[in-house]
């Protein structure tokens, strides 16, 4: 192998290196603490639902990998895998409405809240399918 391969081969591998150890890093990466990061927005969940129900694209624009203060109703909680929990806010009127997915960390908060009653969480928005879907929320009240 001469000396120009060599230092070739070298350098992919370096930035394959380097690329490999970014990837892990970013992959790694703790999330903000959504309890003391300041909301994007403050709404009540009907505000939120009904900015997507009449335009997807636009309440992307808006709402889309921001943080949301949300005030609404508890309509239903569930716990899904590794103790994470779900919890869906109700839209009075409509069918469906904002699905609020907890880590497991906020377990025992969740399984303290009964239906029927008015919380505020923070979320990420994440987007619509059917429902508003927010990320790593956390209750404020």
């Amino acid at each position: 192998m001469n000396q120009s391969s060599k230092i070739g081969l070298t350098a992919v591998l370096a930035v394959l290196l380097l690329a490999g150890g970014g990837g892990y890093y970013m992959w790694n990466k703790p999330h903000k603490d959504l309890t003391d990061s300041p909301a994007d927005f403050t709404l009540k969940a009907e505000e939120l639902f009904q900015a997507y129900y009449a335009d997807e694209a636009s309440a992307n624009q808006t709402y889309l990998n921001k943080v949301v203060e949300l005030t609404g109703v508890v309509m239903e909680k569930q716990t899904v895998e590794e103790n994470r929990s779900i919890v869906l806010v109700e839209v009075p009127g409509e069918m469906f409405g904002i699905n609020c997915a907890f880590e497991a960390e906020e377990a025992d908060q969740v399984n303290s809240l009964k239906e029927g009653q008015t919380i505020t969480l923070r979320g990420e928005v994440t987007g619509f399918t059917m429902d508003v879907n927010l990320a790593r929320c956390v209750l404020m009240n």
